[in-house]
């Protein structure tokens, strides 16, 4: 599903700004060492950065001050992309 239908039916909501990101929320970070896991609590939400690599080294020190729990892309989504 495409991120901009995916807002429209409540399914996501877009962060123009890295500090209106939800405190405690799971991460999915291409480079966390952690997986997720089942007991991981989700009800802070999911975060996912949909940007390009050149754009990651750029925001991700940003995202690493912020406090959200970093995990690691589940296998299937890492291996679609």
């Amino acid at each position: 599903m495409h991120r901009k239908k995916a807002c429209k039916v409540d399914l996501a909501k877009l962060h123009k700004n890295p500090g209106t990101l939800p405190r405690q929320a799971i991460f999915l970070d291409p480079f966390a060492e952690a997986g997720a896991v089942t007991c991981d609590n989700t009800k802070n939400g999911i975060v996912v950065l949909d940007c390009s690599w050149v754009e990651v080294e750029r925001v991700f020190p940003i995202l690493q001050k912020l406090m959200m729990k970093h995990r690691a892309l589940p296998f299937l989504l890492a291996a679609m992309r």
